[in-house]
């Protein structure tokens, strides 16, 4: 395990992609109902193809990646909807080559944005930092305004030892998305990390996190060492 992965293993709260791709409001299409089913890149696809959709979806949300994949085998059309979901299951199913290739696929697609951050956090998970980087900087490019992005740059860029750069995409992450706890967390990070203690603190009494959440994030600041050597560039 290289360092990066360890990093990963210890701030499980705070890592790279902690958020899904698709939240409960994208499974609304297609339910019960024979109006055509709209997808990715103003993809309209026929009721029953979006049900399995649909389908697909609710299991990836609810951590099942691969009966997901399951469903996703039974939509026969090479839909970009249905890659991007499928490109998303592999990669949370550990199955990062099968990721890669269905990411580099959508590249061409609307979806430019988020096929590259999806090959940033496997860059990433394999020790490739330098090139997860570079992914991260296109994915934000072509999303500038997805908090998401923004806040898995800012912990390679804070794993990396850059925590000024750092801070200026986590606050942007945290603007972007008032609510995004693991957005927060991270920036909490850099603030202590900088000695900006008053903010740090004021960050923590807005989200009001418990002692027991405020001294694992202590421990976290503490072992969060910059990276020193890039490994397997």
């Amino acid at each position: 395990m290289t360092y990066f992965q360890h990093i990963i293993c210890i701030l499980s709260c705070l890592t790279l992609g902690a958020c899904s791709q698709f939240s409960s409001s994208e499974i609304s299409h297609g339910v019960a109902t024979s109006d055509p089913y709209h997808g990715e890149c103003g993809e309209i696809v026929s009721s029953t193809t979006g049900m399995k959709i649909t389908m697909a979806k609710q299991a990836f949300i609810h951590g099942q990646y691969y009966s997901s994949l399951a469903t996703l085998e039974q939509v026969e059309d090479n839909l970009i909807t249905k890659l991007a979901l499928q490109a998303s299951a592999h990669r949370k199913a550990g199955q990062w080559e099968e990721a890669k290739d269905l990411y580099q696929e959508l590249l061409s697609s609307c979806l430019k944005g988020n096929a590259a951050h999806g090959l940033g956090l496997i860059a990433a998970y394999q020790g490739k930092y330098l090139l997860s980087r570079d992914w991260l900087e296109i994915a934000i490019k072509a999303e500038p305004a997805n908090a998401n992005i923004r806040n898995d740059y800012g912990f390679l860029l804070l794993s990396l030892g850059q925590e000024k750069q750092a801070r200026t995409q986590l606050v942007t992450a945290l603007e972007l998305s008032p609510d995004n706890q693991t957005a927060a967390k991270n920036l909490w990070l850099v603030l202590r990390r900088g000695s900006e203690e008053q903010a740090a603190l004021s960050l923590q009494r807005r989200f009001s996190w418990t002692p027991q959440e405020s001294n694992k994030l202590a421990v976290a600041a503490a072992r969060l060492n910059p990276l020193s050597t890039l490994e397997n560039q």
